[in-house]
């Protein structure tokens, strides 16, 4: 190790390899950054152009689905004592705790917690469902645990999804959105459901 320089810690590459992750289509690298604490840093830039000359290594991660569109600004409005309550998108839609946008945050967060839930197979299929371009983000239910051993049945994430006519459409659990998907495409002529 060279004198004055500080080991990388295990949570500095941790913080790097989360950096890394959440760069999607793009291509990122690692390079030497003497004015930063590690002496590194992340630089993203366009699939093809031309690498940094300090970089030490080059990721490139794409999206699963990269036609999917992304929220290019997210509104929340918080109901406040004396006005009228915010409705939901949906009626049947659950409490939720937290709204996932981004493949890198369903992987890193809501893959790791549901598959527990379900046989490699049944999980296999949801996962690959709701990697279509129709789907925005996808929602958490923080009493899902507890619906799974007061029901018996296996938790699955929230799906916000925009239907043929563009609308936003909240499907409370993937079972709601697996039958939208079947009447979609039991409805169209020559192709499955996008």
């Amino acid at each position: 190790m060279s004198k004055g320089k500080k080991p990388l810690t295990a949570n500095d590459v941790r913080a790097l390899a989360e950096t890394f992750d959440g760069m999607r289509d793009v291509d990122a690298y690692l390079v030497l950054d003497p004015s930063s604490k590690t002496g590194l840093g992340i630089v993203q830039q366009p699939p093809g152009s031309p690498a940094p000359p300090n970089y030490v290594l080059m990721c490139h991660t794409p999206n699963a689905n990269p036609k999917r569109m992304h929220p290019s600004a997210v509104t929340i409005t918080i109901p406040q004592k004396g006005t009228q309550e915010v409705s939901r998108p949906h009626q049947k839609s659950p409490a939720f705790d937290s709204l996932f946008w981004s493949e890198s945050s369903w992987e890193k967060f809501l893959r790791p917690y549901y598959v527990r839930f379900q046989d490699q197979p049944q999980f296999d299929k949801m996962w690959h469902d709701i990697n279509r371009e129709m789907v925005v983000a996808l929602a958490h239910d923080a009493k899902s645990e507890y619906t799974m051993l007061t029901a018996g049945k296996a938790p699955t994430p929230a799906i916000l999804y925009r239907d043929l006519t563009g609308e936003l459409q909240v499907a409370a659990d993937y079972g709601e959105f697996s039958d939208y998907l079947t009447t979609l495409a039991k409805s169209q002529i020559g192709g499955p459901a996008q």
